[in-house]
This record gives C-alpha cells, sequence and structure tokens, in this order.
C-alpha cells in the first residue's frame, strides 16, 4: 500500500465521518418531526437499489421477502437514512459470498423490519454498545465512524419506534 493510497483511505473516511456527523445532527431529536403517509416497502426498495453495489462489491446476495405495501406515518427523509444506514451496515460487515434478508410485516399500528445478515458474531457486550455514538466493535474494517446505527437509534426514537441488534 503506497503513502497515497493511505491518505485518500483517510480522507474517505474522514469525508464519511463528516457525512454521518451532518446527518446525526440533521436528526436532532428536539426538532419537531413532520410525519406523513410513506410507503415504507417502495422507500425499502428504492434505498435498496441506491445501495445494492455495495452487496455487489462484497458479492452478497439480497433476499427481500415479497409483501404488500406498508403504510407508516414517519419522515419520509429520516426513514431513507435509518433504511439506508441499516442496509449499508448489513452489506459492509457481512461474510463475503454470503446473504442478507430484509424482510418486512404490517401490524395493527405499524410495521416489523427485520434485516440479517451472516456475519462474524458479536458478543453480548458488543451487542449492548452497537447503537452508542463512535462506537465501532474492535477490529472492524472499512469506513465506518461508529455513528451508523446510532442514527438509526436516534430516528427510531423520534418515531417511538424500537431498535434492537441481536445475533
Amino acid at each position: 500500500v503506497t503513502m497515497l493510497q493511505r491518505i485518500a483511505e483517510r480522507v474517505d473516511r474522514a469525508t464519511h465521518t463528516v457525512e454521518q456527523l451532518l446527518t446525526l445532527a440533521r436528526v436532532d431529536p428536539d426538532a419537531p418531526l413532520v410525519k406523513n403517509p410513506v410507503a415504507l416497502r417502495s422507500l425499502l426498495i428504492e434505498v435498496l437499489a441506491e445501495s445494492a453495489h455495495l452487496a455487489m462489491d462484497r458479492q452478497v446476495q439480497v433476499e427481500i421477502e415479497d409483501g404488500e405495501e406498508v403504510l407508516v406515518q414517519a419522515s419520509e427523509e429520516s426513514i431513507a437514512i435509518l433504511l439506508r444506514n441499516l442496509l449499508v451496515n448489513a452489506f459492509r460487515y457481512a461474510t463475503p459470498g454470503s446473504s442478507v434478508a430484509v424482510r418486512l410485516d404490517a401490524f395493527d399500528d405499524g410495521a416489523e423490519l427485520e434485516i440479517c445478515n451472516e456475519c462474524e458474531p458479536l458478543s453480548p457486550a458488543e451487542f449492548e454498545r452497537i447503537g452508542e455514538r463512535f462506537y465501532r466493535v474492535p477490529g472492524s474494517p472499512g469506513l465506518g465512524a461508529g455513528l451508523g446505527l446510532s442514527i438509526v437509534q436516534r430516528i427510531s426514537d423520534q418515531h417511538q419506534a424500537q431498535f434492537t441488534a441481536h445475533a
């Protein structure tokens, strides 16, 4: 690895961190949230199409269950950020050559989204900290700044939704 490649990697990491910090600022928990009907399955497919190149780069297959459209009251911009962060994380940390399964179900008062990938196992302590700002699992590869899932947590809180990560 040349010095120029190392500099380019550091610039990419810094750019990613700044982008995530700006996103975190945009989803301020104290700011009023304007909620409108959001077609969640359509938005999920749109975000999946935008981020599918990451899965392809890692030779990860994406399996999305068919289903009806799911309407929720939400901020479409915030939910798009949440979906993007979840999918990018699932692709980035999936074992190369594995698959990521995506399932979306409607309920009386909302929806349940499940995104499962095959990856290196995490300890219970790591799962407990995974949504903390700037926390990265020790030895994690890639550009991550440890902000993606904390942004997901903040958006979930704004929408009175529950975010969990588990094995």
